[in-house]
């Protein structure tokens, strides 16, 4: 799942959070053991249970453009921007007005949040570079991708590169 740094910070990413000047936007986030994200409804390729791995997208700061955590994917809710943000809002890093953004400024417009859980930061972020090794025609994602379990957990294992010396 792609995510922008700004919202990574908050919500799981300390690395980048201390390359600012300000930190996190919300640092009581980070202590949460679920949080929420939102998105646009389309495309639905999210469904829980499932795990997520975090793109940070391009940004100003050291180590963005690359894959930095995992979480687990507790559940998917579709609905009025309105009603799941009264919902989540003491989970998101999102104000009301970012929500109302994401829907196009329309309150009729669906829109996706995420609950998720147990985020771990990689020990080594995985830079886009390095994530397509053996693909074809990749591209850093702008939406969120479903991939196969044995990628999933080759690029996991890239995140943590000390825990597999024996």
């Amino acid at each position: 799942v792609p995510i922008r740094p700004e919202w990574a910070m908050s919500l799981f990413d300390s690395g980048i959070a201390s390359q600012d000047l300000f930190g996190a936007i919300k640092p009581s986030l980070m202590f949460n053991t679920e949080n929420i994200y939102y998105r646009s409804a389309r495309p639905k390729v999210l469904s829980a249970p499932a795990r997520i791995l975090w793109y940070v997208k391009k940004g100003n700061y050291h180590g963005v453009m690359s894959i930095r955590a995992c979480s687990y994917l507790d559940e998917v809710v579709i609905g009025k921007p309105k009603t799941l943000y009264s919902r989540f809002q003491s989970l998101g890093v999102y104000e009301w007005k970012d929500v109302f953004e994401l829907a196009g400024g329309n309150p009729d417009q669906e829109i996706m949040a995420f609950r998720f859980s147990n985020t771990e930061l990689f020990d080594k972020p995985v830079p886009i570079e390095s994530s397509k090794e053996g693909e074809k025609n990749f591209y850093p994602p702008q939406s969120p991708a479903s991939i196969p379990n044995k990628r999933f957990f080759h690029l996991y294992r890239m995140g943590y590169p000390d825990s597999l010396k024996g």
